[in-house]
């Protein structure tokens, strides 16, 4: 389904204007707030929608509510006492299949305001972050950081939120300037799959705490989960290291970039796994192609399993052998 017709089929909703995050995916202000929402509106667009694949499905993120296109016409139409839109969502039910859904929407009231679909991911507004619970407030999220040997300053220099209905943690992901693109959620319940991305967040062009980089460390580490980077953050930070992560065992060219652009010494630390060990070897290639001047030690080391001892060591070792690289 194109952004224009499923624009067509949401105005008979309500919903006058539509955030196009990618192709694939848009965000709305959710049209069942006057009545699921505490504060019986949504200002900041929580409902996601996925509209390239059959059927189309949403899923609000303040209020709970997922399910397909017609589901949402659906709950509309029986919370507003809508009979036209449940006439639509059962037309919507009837099949699946696109040239029927692109027919619906052309028989529909058409509009040329509509909003393309941008090269970039957008920055987001801050309030989305008020639709989950502070750390402070939330003792699961506290007790499994405790847990985790992750100190409580670190958790809130990068802003972690609580996802109470979902039980996830949720680092704030944002681009080097600070701007928010977005969450990611660690499950506490070992929830299938573990992470999720919130807000339709794009991992592939995003350095995971890389607005916390600074001009006078020398070094950048990088590791593959948020985790690592909660976990070693103050011992990196001691060592003269930046450290950031690229949310999965692959090295995407973005992020090469992003990183080299940094002009620092990289110490790559993907997971000592098969996947970690493949990922690394990818990244060291990639960043050579890109940089080849890099002066740089690639490895596998598990920074998460580490104790500072562990990664003080690590990183010396690492140290070392740059200089005689460099000699």
């Amino acid at each position: 389904m194109t952004p224009r017709e499923l624009m067509q089929i949401l105005r008979q909703i309500g919903v006058t204007d539509a955030m196009f995050r990618s192709e694939s995916q848009a965000s709305i202000s959710c049209p069942l707030a006057p009545w699921l929402h505490k504060n019986k509106k949504d200002d900041n667009p929580s409902l996601s929608i996925k509209h390239d694949k059959c059927p189309t499905v949403f899923k609000c993120f303040a209020c709970g509510e997922s399910g397909t296109l017609a589901h949402l016409v659906r709950a509309y139409g029986s919370l507003a006492s809508s009979e036209d839109a449940l006439a639509l969502a059962d037309r919507l039910s009837v099949s699946d299949k696109p040239d029927l859904r692109t027919k619906l929407a052309s028989a529909m009231l058409d509009s040329d305001e509509w909003v393309s679909p941008p090269t970039k991911t957008p920055v987001l507004d801050e309030d989305v972050l008020q639709n989950f619970t502070p750390l402070l407030l939330a003792k699961p999220a506290m007790a499994y950081l405790e847990q985790r040997g992750i100190p409580f300053s670190t958790a809130c220099r990068f802003g972690l939120m609580y996802d109470s209905r979902l039980s996830r943690v949720l680092f704030p992901a944002r681009d080097l300037q600070g701007g928010l693109k977005g969450l990611v959620g660690r499950t506490l319940i070992d929830e299938h799959p573990k992470y999720k991305n919130y807000f339709g967040f794009k991992s592939t062009e995003n350095l995971g705490g890389g607005d916390q980089c600074r001009e006078d460390n020398d070094v950048i580490t990088v590791v593959e989960g948020f985790m690592c980077i909660l976990k070693a953050y103050e011992w990196a930070m001691g060592m003269g290291s930046d450290i950031v992560c690229t949310w999965t065992a692959v090295l995407h060219d973005a992020q090469a970039d992003q990183i080299l652009g940094l002009g620092k010494r990289v110490l790559m630390c993907y997971d000592n796994d098969t996947a970690g060990e493949k990922g690394y070897k990818e990244a060291a290639q990639k960043l050579k192609r890109r940089c080849p001047i890099q002066k740089g030690q690639f490895t596998t080391e598990d920074v998460g399993a580490m104790n500072k001892s562990q990664f003080v060591h690590m990183f010396q070792d690492a140290r070392a052998r740059r200089l005689q690289l460099r000699a």
